[in-house]
């Protein structure tokens, strides 16, 4: 979670405040928990599913069908703002600090810039391009075009940063066969069946549990709640922004919270990303949720006047994501394409440095002046 929470400060939320506060609640404690470890899920006698084996299924993910020899040169030549993208994603958790997010920022930013650089037809192998790459990165500064290319990128170990990236790359330069086989097949199905049942299970868990028989708030609605306060006390005129973010069931328990168990509450900026929320409205599973809306009188739900702006963010190939603009008056819907896959779309959102350069442009022209 740290290399998502660095990948937000030092990019999604550039140039909003001096010194951003990032409180990520965990609520999954309080989620589904299954009585017998999960032994529902199919299983059976499967080939060796290793180390190599789980970088394939993560490049598949994230990016499905890269093949051949050189498969980031490939991607590259294709779309380099994926290709960046990927290879943060596969930078590991351990190895990823504020640096790393940092450089991420500013090698997004030029792939944005550039396109389709002419040096990526004199580069012929995967180590060429890294290290073409972190030189043209390195050498590179933007044009003052948003506040994201405004930046003065900062000086730092770019040396063992990139080594950090050149680490994570050779996870998948070293793998001599990405996804091919039924081993790789039924890993993939068992991973997707087992964190779209987790999904279900805190669905469940959450509405059967979300408040008491007299309305009081229950664990995992508490534990945000508090969390939002402690968001709401953090606000400083250095810090001056309350921007809550939700990803997948977190914006339906945010979106619960703020029509419902902290309806006064004023929030600067909703964000939902990979949610369910116009679907959940759909079902009328919110507690605020009015049956008799749409009516041809009212042909969309109204938004709380205290949510000044909302941010709803999906991918078409997102299977767990939803549009909500036929559902609410004032959101905005945000298409962002992963490139990825049904479980890659859903879970990697927050680890790509072109979707938090987007979520600054969005949230800089909604927040400032």
């Amino acid at each position: 979670m740290n290399k998502q929470r660095d990948m937000l400060a030092g990019l999604g939320l550039r140039g909003l405040a001096s010194t951003p506060t990032i409180l990520h609640p965990y609520w999954g404690g309080e989620g589904a928990k299954p009585a017998w470890g999960g032994a529902s899920l199919p299983d059976g006698s499967y080939e060796s599913f290793g180390a190599g084996d789980q970088v394939a299924a993560l490049v598949e993910e994230v990016a499905p069908g890269l093949e051949g020899p050189n498969p980031l040169l490939t991607l590259a030549r294709r779309d380099l703002i994926i290709a960046v993208d990927l290879l943060w994603v596969l930078v590991p958790p351990d190895r990823s600090n504020a640096e790393v997010a940092e450089l991420g920022a500013k090698a997004g930013t030029y792939a944005e810039a550039k396109g389709r650089p002419g040096w990526l037809d004199e580069v012929t192998n995967d180590q060429q391009f890294l290290t073409r790459l972190a030189v043209e990165v390195d050498a590179w500064q933007p044009q003052a075009t948003s506040p994201v290319a405004a930046t003065e990128w900062e000086s730092f170990g770019v040396a063992d940063v990139w080594d950090r990236v050149r680490e994570g790359a050779s996870r998948l330069v070293s793998t001599p066969s990405r996804v091919v086989g039924s081993a790789a097949v039924a890993a993939g199905r068992a991973k997707a069946q087992s964190a779209v049942a987790l999904f279900l299970g805190d669905v469940l868990i959450y509405l059967d549990r979300r408040d008491d028989n007299a309305g009081r708030p229950g664990p995992i609605t508490q534990v945000v709640i508090d969390a939002v306060d402690q968001a709401l006390d953090a606000v400083t005129p250095a810090d001056p922004h309350l921007v809550l973010m939700g990803h997948s069931m977190g914006g339906n328990i945010l979106y619960d919270i703020l029509t419902h168990y902290r309806p006064n509450l004023s929030v600067d900026a909703l964000v939902t990303v990979g949610s369910q929320v116009p679907f959940f409205e759909e079902l009328k599973l919110f507690q605020s949720s009015d049956a008799s809306i749409p009516s041809p009188t009212i042909v969309k739900q109204a938004l709380r006047s205290g949510i000044r702006h909302w941010l709803n963010i999906f991918d078409r190939q997102d299977i767990l994501s939803f549009s909500g603009r036929a559902i609410f008056d004032r959101i905005e819907d945000l298409d962002y394409s992963t490139g990825a896959s049904v479980l890659g779309a859903h879970t990697t959102y927050l680890e790509r440095p072109s979707f938090h350069r987007r979520l600054n442009e969005r949230l800089h022209a909604a927040l400032v002046p």
